[in-house]
């Protein structure tokens, strides 16, 4: 298989694992791939090398809360956004805009 052909088949793997809802070892399971492979690649793909440029994400803003958020330290707040995935920021934020933004995340 040749490498393009290779990073095509990655790219439509690491779509259907990141619209699956699955978690990474759930999705590894069932598509028979180890969890440090489907890491390489979703890391290879975003342009993780060093010196590369990363791409940037498209975020869709919604009327949905976020899921939770507490006290992360002196003037700091930290929201789970599940699957591992953390935001922190300054207790100071503009709340609108930290809205905007988790919206667009969920």
């Amino acid at each position: 298989m040749s490498r393009v052909a290779k990073q095509a088949q990655w790219r439509k793997r690491v779509s259907a694992f990141e619209q699956s809802g699955l978690t990474r070892k759930a999705w590894c399971a069932r598509a028979g791939v180890a969890v440090a492979t489907l890491d390489y690649w979703r890391t290879r793909l975003r342009g993780g090398g060093a010196g590369s440029v990363q791409a940037l994400v498209p975020i869709v803003v919604s009327d949905e809360p976020a899921l939770s958020a507490r006290c992360a330290g002196a003037g700091t707040i930290e929201i789970d956004l599940g699957g591992g995935v953390r935001l922190r920021a300054d207790a100071q934020v503009n709340a609108q805009w930290l809205a905007s933004v988790l919206r667009g995340l969920r």
